[in-house]
């Protein structure tokens, strides 16, 4: 296991199976090959033990500071390439993602979504946990 410290969020998979998001300016204990990963595609750089390693491999690294909030509250953050992202809560996931996983447009996802009274706006809005469970629960019912 290796400590990082993420400097943008983004997700990633130690086991291949499951994805996790990993927000920035956050530690974790991840894998070894995930942490070289992270630290080859300049998102984190290594806590304590592999500091220097992560510096040879990535010496303009650095940590990237958390926008002010939006008008809706949800933190931003500056990426590698100065664009602002909203961060996503780890539970969340993505309109488009939902749609892949459950084999069906982002059209659709936001369609039911509009019916059930949850408010997403565009493909990449994050949704919770316990919406994503409902819009799973109503579409797998109308098929």
């Amino acid at each position: 296991m290796a400590k990082i410290k993420m400097l943008i969020t983004t997700q990633g998979s130690s086991d291949g199976i499951r994805v996790t998001s990993y927000i920035a300016n956050r530690e974790y204990d991840v894998s070894n090959a995930l942490a070289k990963s992270f630290i080859s595609s300049k998102v984190a750089v290594a806590s304590k033990g592999m500091q220097r390693k992560a510096v040879e491999i990535a010496p303009e690294n650095k940590v990237i500071e958390i926008a002010p909030d939006n008008k809706e509250g949800i933190p931003e953050e500056m990426t590698a390439t100065g664009k602002k992202e909203k961060v996503l809560d780890p539970e969340e996931i993505r309109v488009f993602q939902l749609a892949d996983e459950l084999g069906t447009s982002s059209k659709e996802i936001l369609a039911i979504a509009k019916k059930l009274k949850i408010v997403v706006t565009r493909p990449i809005s994050g949704i919770t946990r316990n919406e994503t469970d409902q819009i799973r629960a109503y579409a797998l019912k109308r098929k």
